[in-house]
């Protein structure tokens, strides 16, 4: 089956791992005919000047090429075609966040039976950040981040509701305003019915994100924590996030991409095939993580990894379909 017809594509902020796939994405769509509806970002490709000027700041000028050929993706995804819109264009949306709380806060015109409500960054924000960024002549990955697209999404299934959390790359301190803005937007019933957290940045360690996380979700809610991890990159997720996420919520269903040098240390082999590009990068990793096991570890059944993961809502609950059919060792209490 390929998939042709897209609603909504979201793009959270400038740097590489979240924008490198455009060139493949529109080479692919153009190919197989496809459509797309939305074009969501804090900027949208319109402003062609600022993405140029603020990539070239945020990169060495030896992947120039690669560069040019991203921002020529953007342009090209937003001149797709559209099936829903009267115009047959693809929308460009400027998901930002517009200080309405409640109700007044959440946006239901991008996908049927799904609300969205922007919790980062504001208008003025970004403006602010990226016009410091350009006056220094440098584009520190903590700028970026704090300009990085953070939203709710909420699903309603009759009298349930589901809440998901996208953070994109949150770092610091924009973690309390986002804390606040989330509490403020949804009357504080994200504690409860929070099913879904993006934890930003591979699982990297953050110290205002661990406060903030805790004063918004209940310790009792059940919740998926899905982490992005790079393949064979020792640092993330750092122990720190996962112990964290284990040992703050009683049922937080861990499910990370990738291997984690963690659960190597505890002694699970938890790799799975076919999630390295290169041998070479396995062969790598092999060598780093069990060179950090203690000498009388023993290895256990293999867990850890989810790959590649699906989560299907319904009415009462969700659940969690990970294509390595793996555990998650580092805490299987939180997975059903």
């Amino acid at each position: 089956m390929r998939l042709t017809q897209i609603q909504s594509l979201f793009l959270t902020h400038l740097h590489r791992d979240h924008y490198s796939g455009l060139p493949q994405l529109l080479n692919y769509l153009v190919r197989a005919g496809g459509t797309l509806e939305y074009f969501v970002s804090p900027q949208i490709p319109d402003e062609i000047g600022i993405w140029r000027r603020s990539l070239e700041l945020a990169h060495d000028q030896t992947i120039s090429q690669q560069l040019t050929a991203v921002l020529k993706a953007m342009k090209g995804l937003q001149a797709l075609s559209s099936v829903t819109h009267s115009d047959h264009k693809v929308m460009p949306i400027r998901l930002v966040d517009e200080g309405f709380k409640g109700e007044d806060g959440w946006r239901g015109q991008l996908h049927p039976a799904l609300f969205f409500a922007p919790v980062n960054p504001t208008d003025q924000t970004a403006l602010q950040l990226l016009r410091s960024a350009f006056e220094e002549a440098s584009l520190q990955n903590t700028t970026l981040n704090a300009i990085s697209h953070a939203f709710l999404v909420r699903y309603d299934a009759g009298p349930q509701r589901h809440i998901g959390l996208f953070t994109g790359d949150l770092a610091g301190p924009t973690w309390r305003y986002v804390k606040n803005r989330c509490l403020e937007i949804t009357a504080n019933s994200i504690r409860s019915e929070l099913s879904l957290v993006k934890v930003p940045h591979h699982g990297a360690q953050d110290h205002v994100m661990e406060i903030c996380v805790k004063e918004l979700i209940n310790k009792a809610c059940s919740f998926v924590a899905s982490i992005s991890c790079p393949a064979g990159d020792p640092k993330h997720p750092a122990q720190r996030t996962l112990a964290f996420l284990k040992n703050s919520f009683k049922d937080c269903c861990i499910a990370c991409t990738n291997i984690s040098t963690t659960c190597h240390e505890q002694g699970y082999p938890s790799v799975a095939h076919e999630l390295f590009d290169q041998p070479a990068k396995e062969a790598e990793f092999m060598e780093f993580a069990s060179s950090r096991q203690p000498a009388d570890s023993l290895f256990r059944s293999a867990g850890a990894c989810a790959g590649n993961y699906t989560i299907t809502l319904v009415e009462k609950d969700y659940t969690l379909e990970r294509s390595t059919g793996l555990p998650c060792s580092f805490n299987p209490a939180g997975c059903r």
